[in-house]
């Protein structure tokens, strides 16, 4: 099971406050719950299987546009962020970065790609 919401706008602020306020072109939030299996393998019931759901977690990507490489971001950095979907704001007070990725165009405009996972509770 999922939750996909994505928008245009929002922030992303590093807890160092290296870097705040990115330029955000785009973003992604994705939810999701585990299922356990529950089944009783001694059960004759039909041989259907049964489930229960267990914990949540989130992962967004974000897009940003920015002129320069963020160097200082790199690693496992916490942030928290602020998507807007163009009618609600998002907040998500505490994400940690697991990945970015930079491509650049002939104007040395920085597209950076950046994804967190959570941390608590959205």
């Amino acid at each position: 099971m999922a939750t996909l919401l994505f928008g245009k706008s929002g922030t992303v602020t590093w807890a160092s406050d290296a870097v705040a306020n990115s330029r955000v072109t785009g973003w992604v939030l994705e939810v999701s719950v585990e299922l356990i299996d529950t089944t009783n393998t001694t059960d004759s019931s039909a041989g259907y299987r049964t489930y229960s759901t267990g914990h949540k977690d989130w992962t967004a990507t974000v897009d940003c546009l920015e002129t320069a490489p963020l160097s200082n971001t790199t690693g496992a950095a916490e942030a928290s962020l602020t998507l807007n979907d163009g009618t609600t704001a998002i907040a998500l007070a505490k994400a940690i970065q697991t990945s970015l990725t930079y491509t650049a165009d002939a104007n040395d405009v920085f597209k950076t790609t950046y994804t967190f996972i959570c941390s608590g509770a959205i």
